[in-house]
């Protein structure tokens, strides 16, 4: 919990597969990390603001709302290359 998390520069342009808000959420990986604060589930959970992103627009980042990505959403896809970079 609380820890800096980033996709480094030399990964950067290794993204995968993603949706437009995937791509989007991974240039932010990139660019500025993110914390660690909910490490309830298996797959990592993102809180964004209601007023500027609808559930509509985020539906692909997390797999139970996603349809047609075999059980793999972006967020699963991004994590697998975040690393710590800080505490």
């Amino acid at each position: 919990m609380g820890s800096r998390l980033k996709i480094l520069e030399s990964e950067a342009a290794q993204m995968p597969s993603l949706s437009p808000i995937g791509q989007k959420l991974w240039k932010q990986f990139v660019q500025y990390g993110c914390l660690g604060v909910d490490t309830s589930y298996e797959s990592p959970a993102i809180y964004v603001d209601p007023l500027t992103v609808t559930a509509d627009e985020i539906a692909s980042l997390r797999v139970w709302w996603c349809s047609n990505c075999n059980g793999k959403s972006d967020l699963d896809r991004i994590a697998e290359h975040l690393v710590v970079v800080g505490y």
